[in-house]
């Protein structure tokens, strides 16, 4: 509530909105309960109606994990709809139970409006902390540079100095801080969340055509079929989040 005017806050897009929140995981530290209960209170106070929708499983993939999250029931086949077409919503956002995050983050993604968009977050690649994100997957880029290049620290710290604009159109992005407008999930057939290996070919520095596998990009499919479907796939530099088993930014 507004105390000068006396009218409820609102949220950046001034309208109401309900948003389900798919939570992936069992297990949430105390920093993500004191980051999730914060949100929430936001949300109530600021003209959201948050709904709450949580998976985990110990034996399945994190893509059936995201699927049973939006309500997927296999039995019903590829032509059903996240749950089941019987919650009206506006937006979807995905949290995994590792990451680290203020409202400010949220806020950053909402006001956009896009119909995807996400946040940076880092991973372990190697011995290398990189963000969850390529900019460009391109066949020519991978068969030059011998795999994908995820988006590095440093290469952030540089755009974000230059200020030359806080969207990034990518090629890939993780889901563990993620947004999705009505509709978009709509428009993909299910499993909305796959896995399929991304399979390429390689030269090598003595021009031999090498095949390769890559089965380690999670999101690989879902990214592939939204750019397939016409969508932008946005990172938001604004809203860069945490991953405790890697460390804050």
């Amino acid at each position: 509530m507004d105390a000068a005017s006396g009218a409820p806050n609102m949220n950046p897009l001034n309208r109401e909105l309900t948003i389900v929140f798919c939570i992936t995981g069992d297990t949430f530290s105390n920093k993500f309960l004191l980051a999730w209960t914060t949100l929430f209170n936001y949300c109530l106070t600021h003209g959201i109606r948050p709904l709450i929708s949580n998976y985990s499983s110990n034996t399945q993939s994190r893509h059936h994990t995201r699927n049973m999250c939006l309500g997927s029931v296999v039995q019903k086949g590829n032509s059903q709809q996240p749950f089941n077409g019987e919650i009206p919503y506006d937006f979807v956002m995905f949290i995994d139970s590792e990451r680290m995050f203020g409202v400010e983050d949220f806020i950053n993604l909402l006001k956009e409006d896009k119909d995807v968009v996400s946040g940076g977050y880092l991973i372990e690649k190697g011995n290398e902390k990189v963000f969850d994100v390529v900019q460009d997957c391109g066949k020519e880029t991978v068969a030059h540079k011998g795999g994908y290049e995820h988006l590095t620290i440093d290469e952030v710290v540089v755009m974000k100095k230059k200020q030359e604009g806080h969207l990034l159109s990518v090629d890939y992005m993780g889901a563990g801080w993620l947004l999705l407008k009505k509709g978009v999930l709509e428009s993909l057939s299910y499993p909305w969340f796959k896995s399929e290996p991304n399979c390429y070919d390689y030269t090598d520095p003595s021009g031999n055509v090498v095949p390769v596998t890559d089965s380690e990009m999670e999101m690989w499919s879902f990214c592939s079929t939204l750019r397939e479907k016409g969508y932008t796939l946005n990172v938001n530099l604004n809203s860069l989040v945490g991953t405790e088993r890697v460390g804050l930014l």
